[in-house]
């Protein structure tokens, strides 16, 4: 019986497979040529996870395959496919059209995004994205951001991260649930010339580099590099496109319908790899704070010997300072104990003059000041106390664990900046920007703590689409 049911459960999965593939290889996109719609066969047929196809005048048609079959053509943003053929006409999508070109598109969380490119004239280095519930909209970048974004020279290496080479081969993590860019380091001097102008293409473990003298492939997982002399920057530039397989990349070069094939991981494991990126440390940062200290060591000894120095000559010379004492009077109060307002009158014990046959007994005599007299109450000015600020109430430790649950049991839900303050307790402050600034804290400090149980963030920040100029945050536990 267990067997029958597993042979019935085993056929209707391939049927349904069956049928869901033979839509997908009927697809016929009306924004794409013939020749396209070909090469979007073909890898549909190879069963590749991504494929990319060159629309003959610099720009690129990106296409990936999952649960649904996602396409999308530079430079337009309504030639649109999720599924099915969509037809975006929104005010946004006309807005931003043919300004994505060369850009690198990817799906994160659901959803198609395209970060940076260039119009006509203009690199620039926007972040788009789409889904089909949202339709398009525009995110921020925060960080070290490069001024050239080349989707040409941008990697994925995890869920969440991102590689973007710039033009002095430098690179930078994207954090992709932050947007936030870091500076990694840069390619190590042997090999700037050898890849002169690259460009790369990601696999399912690895990074493959095009260069000007010759290329290689990085495996994600340790950034090692191996070099590969015909892996050259040329191949790739006449290429019709390309379709990434797992780890091999099956090339199309000038309409021949025999692909090229590159295997990732036979090229890796046939030579020793090396170290491709120099990592950029922290020594500006580490220098300035030494010298700071060192200098500061400097004063504060220069201070100490100076002091020790001038007790030394006033024991040594006492005649000598109490001629300049007498010549100049303020230096012999200066050195007398101060007397503060509320303290009693310090006495001050002075030695009688004597004659020089007298004996070598001192008479000290007591001299006591006289009390200060008591001025009047209306001779003393009014001393004004200044208005006591308010404080505006934080949430530490156990009170950001508090607000934590108290979001993950509201469930799913959308709130804006002045709903998330009143639920933050920081709405009495006074100023827009120290609410911003509390809030922005506070809601780094709730996504550390989901992350370290869940990781991943509770709250995201999203445009308002009804207003893009403000952000509305997103509470999904």
């Amino acid at each position: 019986m267990a067997a029958r049911s597993v042979i019935i459960i085993y056929v209707l999965c391939v049927t349904c497979l069956s049928q869901v593939y033979a839509e997908v290889s009927n697809l016929e996109l009306s924004f794409l040529t013939p020749e396209e719609n070909d090469f979007l066969h073909e890898s549909i047929r190879l069963s590749a996870n991504t494929a990319t196809v060159s629309t003959g005048d610099g720009g690129w048609v990106h296409c990936f395959f999952g649960l649904d079959t996602v396409v999308w053509r530079e430079g337009q943003m309504q030639s649109l496919c999720w599924g099915e053929e969509l037809s975006s006409t929104t005010s946004e999508a006309v807005a931003i059209s043919g300004i994505s070109r060369n850009s690198y598109a990817f799906l994160f969380r659901g959803e198609l995004q395209v970060l940076g490119g260039r119009d006509f004239l203009h690199w620039h280095n926007h972040w788009l994205t789409f889904g089909p519930a949202s339709n398009w909209y525009a995110r921020d970048l925060n960080g070290d951001v490069p001024e050239i974004i080349d989707g040409r020279r941008v990697a994925r290496l995890g869920t969440e991260t991102l590689w973007v080479f710039d033009e002095r081969q430098q690179v930078r993590r994207l954090d992709i649930d932050q947007g936030e860019f870091t500076l990694v380091g840069e390619i190590q001097p042997e090999l700037k010339n050898y890849l002169g102008s690259f460009q790369v293409i990601e696999l399912w473990d690895y990074v493959a580099f095009f260069g000007d003298l010759g290329g290689g492939i990085m495996k994600k997982a340790t950034q090692e590099f191996v070099m590969n002399h015909e892996l050259k920057l040329a191949s790739l530039v006449g290429a019709d496109g390309w379709s990434m397989v797992a780890n091999s990349l099956h090339l199309t070069l000038n309409q021949n319908p025999e692909a090229v094939i590159i295997d990732a991981d036979a090229i890796f494991n046939e030579s020793a790899p090396a170290v491709l990126i120099i990592p950029s440390a922290p020594a500006s940062a580490e220098a300035g704070i030494s010298w700071d200290f060192a200098s500061w060591g400097w004063a504060v000894g220069l201070i100490v010997g100076a002091a020790g120095a001038a007790l030394i000559f006033r024991r040594k010379h006492p005649t000598l300072m109490a001629s300049l004492a007498e010549e100049v009077p303020n230096l012999a109060s200066a050195s007398e104990p101060i007397q503060r307002a509320n303290e009693p009158p310090v006495e001050r014990r002075t030695r009688e003059p004597q004659p020089e046959d007298a004996s070598s007994d001192v008479n000290v005599r007591v001299e006591k000041p006289e009390p200060r007299s008591k001025s009047k109450k209306s001779d003393q000015p009014a001393a004004t106390v200044a208005p006591e600020r308010k404080r505006a109430p934080t949430a530490r430790g156990a009170a950001v664990e508090e607000i934590v649950e108290a979001l993950v049991q509201g469930g799913d839900r959308q709130y804006t900046a002045a709903d998330l303050n009143g639920k933050f307790g920081i709405a009495a402050l006074s100023s827009d920007e120290s609410q911003r600034a509390r809030r922005a804290r506070l809601v780094r400090q709730i996504n550390d703590i989901y992350k370290r149980k869940h990781n991943r963030s509770l709250i995201l920040r999203e445009r308002d689409p009804k207003d893009r100029r403000h952000l509305i945050y997103r509470i999904k536990p």
